[in-house]
């Protein structure tokens, strides 16, 4: 998966020379633009309706605007308070220049900004509106030169002016802040990803990698440089704290336990959709199944023994990692090839090692390797 990224860098410098960014809209659908839109020089995602620069109304929250729904009167209400700016991630994909990239389709939603109505639209479920009609709260100008419109609103602080880097090329720096249950200490770092790693993970077809095939994903060789570099955060941060190897071995399942969980079917849109660990990092969430790839990638990085413990029949599926005794541990074990794996719950935090939940207590476990 690595070497393709360089293909996909490759095609994408193809398509910035020969696509025409500049195509005419197609009827019923959100194009990406190579126009960048900016709140007070904070980037917001923007996409081109019928020529237009627009925003989704919910990206709005983060930039001193608050949105509600009502279903019973199926109305958006958007308001400017003003406040701090909290911007999204944003980066040109030059990919998508001129492209449809959502469907418009009918709204029976009435769109408000401060009590007056504005033209809105259902882009892909989600209520989109003109950047342009934002200029009611604050300055809106166009500029040329830099590909991007931007908008000033009054009492709110503006940031720094970066253009807005391209996907292929970007690092996003993912910060975490984890404290364990015991609250002994509090840790933030930040560890940099590709952009374009994140997108080749995505690109990888489920149904032809094998949806159930987990060993495919904890194995891939494309994130290894990153999940040693955070094995190497968590080994420092020991280090520093003067763990000894049982407690760096809680340390890491402390850190996975406390990404939120996401369930696959409202996040991805699919019953089962296993992550690639880079996948889980650049999101920071995911269900019991990225969770648990993640976690015995990180330890088998640190040396420690762990395997894929795999939950199926009618009561349903479930994954968990079995970590290799290490002469300190308790509670419940699955033997495989001479070894006691103990049983460690990644959904949520408190979980000690060989604690399970009831529902997982007892039942068989199929043991992945990889």
């Amino acid at each position: 998966m690595w070497s393709g990224i360089k293909d996909l860098a490759a095609a994408l410098l193809c398509a910035a020379l020969f696509s025409a960014p500049a195509a005419a809209e197609a009827a019923g659908q959100a194009l990406g633009s190579d126009i960048a839109a900016y709140i007070n020089n904070n980037p917001i995602p923007s996409f081109s309706i019928n020529g237009q620069t627009a925003v989704r109304a919910a990206d709005l929250e983060g930039y001193g605007f608050t949105c509600t729904y009502n279903d019973y009167l199926r109305r958006v209400d958007l308001s400017y308070t003003g406040g701090k700016i909290a911007p999204l991630r944003v980066w040109r994909d030059r990919r998508t220049y001129g492209q449809p990239i959502a469907n418009l389709l009918e709204t029976d939603i009435e769109t408000r900004l401060d009590g007056e109505v504005i033209q809105s639209f259902n882009a892909d479920n989600m209520t989109a509106i003109y950047f342009s009609d934002l200029a009611r709260c604050g300055e809106l100008r166009r500029d040329e030169a830099r590909r991007a419109v931007f908008l000033t609103l009054p009492d709110m602080p503006m940031a720094e002016y970066r253009p807005v880097e391209d996907r292929s090329t970007a690092m996003a720096p993912l910060h975490f802040r984890f404290s364990p249950p015991e609250g002994r200490y509090v840790w933030d770092f930040t560890l940099t990803l590709p952009v374009a790693l994140y997108d080749a993970c995505r690109a990888v077809s489920r149904e032809e990698n094998g949806v159930f095939n987990y060993a495919a994903y904890a194995s891939d060789a494309g994130d290894d440089l990153y999940i040693a570099s955070l094995a190497a955060c968590f080994e420092d941060a020991a280090g520093r704290l003067g763990l000894g190897p049982h407690e760096r071995t809680e340390l890491a399942l402390g850190f996975v336990q406390s990404l939120p969980y996401a369930d696959d079917l409202l996040s991805k849109g699919a019953e089962e959709y296993p992550n690639f660990p880079a996948e889980t990092l650049f999101e920071q969430k995911g269900d019991c199944e990225d969770k648990s790839i993640l976690l015995a990638c990180l330890l088998k990085e640190m040396g420690v023994d762990a395997a894929l413990l795999a939950f199926e029949g009618p009561s349903g599926g479930h994954m968990a990692v079995g970590i290799a005794d290490d002469g300190l541990m308790k509670g419940e074990y699955y033997p495989f090839g001479g070894v006691n794996y103990f049983y460690a719950e990644t959904t949520g935090p408190g979980w000690e090692i060989g604690s399970a939940p009831l529902e997982q207590s007892g039942r068989p476990a199929r043991i992945i390797k990889f």
